[in-house]
């Protein structure tokens, strides 16, 4: 078992209209990825949606695409990554969304 200490979540430049994090794990042997998700803010900017959705993919192939809402609980997730070399995590942000201020994905652990 591993822990993943801080995955930061980008959105400048370019990236501006998504949020993303990804970790190089080759060669740990890894075979499942756990981790919490969940809404951390209770102020929405105003006009702001308060949707989005989190992608998680290894090696380029998605392995699960979750709609995130203001209402929903802390999540904890488990997903099988079998001969994964490259673990992403992707929150899909309009500029009138930004909504990947308003998540928090942390607790992630590799596991053997």
């Amino acid at each position: 078992e591993r822990n993943l200490a801080v995955i930061e979540m980008s959105s400048d430049g370019a990236a501006h209209k998504s949020a993303f994090a990804m970790a190089n794990i080759s060669g740990g042997g890894y075979t499942s990825v756990s981790f919490t998700v969940a809404f951390h803010s209770k102020n929405l900017a105003s006009g702001a949606e308060d949707a989005t959705n989190l992608i998680i993919a290894a090696n380029e192939k998605c392995l699960a695409d979750l709609l995130l809402t203001s209402e929903m609980k802390p999540q904890r997730l488990t997903l099988a990554i079998e001969d994964c070399d490259r673990l992403m995590f992707w929150l899909d942000c309009s500029e009138k969304s930004d909504a990947s201020h308003y998540y928090a994905i942390y607790d992630i652990t590799l596991n053997k």
